[in-house]
This record gives structure tokens, sequence and C-alpha cells, in this order.
């Protein structure tokens, strides 16, 4: 791979939890076989279950595949959050023009087909450079 920055503007972000996560290392894959779990895809009242359904779907149930759009669900799933529930943190003058930018960064995320290909898309153009 290549050597990115990304110019984070003092956000911080820390991942707290890999317990659904799926990684490689060399020819072993570690993943947690969610199709053991049916109770995952039964929720309701989150987007969270949905973005659970959404991957079944798209991994066909076979969760030791590197599935891409799966990251896009979850970048949807994380700028929904901050749309509908950290918005309202926002001052009066600038929330429209937030939101709107929100609205449009989901509708450009869910039409990529990997997170990857998402960062390269205009709208980071300047966040994420090149080293």
């Amino acid at each position: 791979g290549k050597p990115y920055t990304v110019r984070t503007h003092g956000v911080k972000a820390n991942i707290i939890d890999f317990t659904l996560s799926r990684m490689q290392q060399d020819d072993k894959v570690f993943f947690f076989d969610m199709s053991q779990d049916e109770w995952l895809f039964e929720g309701e009242g989150d987007l969270q279950f949905d973005v659970y359904r959404k991957m079944k779907e798209a991994t066909k149930n076979d969760w030791s595949e590197h599935r891409p759009k799966t990251n896009v669900y979850w970048i949807h799933y994380m700028a929904d959050k901050l749309l509908n529930e950290k918005a309202a943190d926002i001052s009066q003058a600038d929330r429209k023009s937030v939101k709107k930018k929100l609205k449009d960064f989901i509708s450009r995320a869910c039409r990529m087909k990997s997170a990857s290909r998402l960062v390269q898309d205009k709208v980071f153009e300047d966040v994420i450079a090149e080293v």
C-alpha cells in the first residue's frame, strides 16, 4: 500500500471493539462467524441492526470472506449518527449547512463499493493526501 497523511483538524477517533471484526495476517483469516448469532439480525430500533442485515446479505452469511461494501455500511452508520444525534451540538447558525453536508456525504458514500474508493473520492481531497 501507499502511505497517506490525514488532516484531522484536531478530531481523534478510537476503535474500541473488534469483537465482530475480520482481519487477515499473511494467509490466516480471523473472523467472528456472525451466522452463529441470529439475534444480531433480528434487532429493531437502530440503524445498526439494518447494517447487520445488509452485511449478512452482502456476505451471503460467509463471514470468512472480505466484502469491502460492508465497511461502507458502517461509514453510513457513523455519518447517520453524527447527523441525527450529534448535529444538535452544533450552533444553530451552522446546523443547517452541516446537516446538508452530512446528507450529501451519506448519499455519496452509499454509492461506493468500498471504503478505500470513498476516501479516494473528491469529498476527501482536502483531508487525505498521498505522502
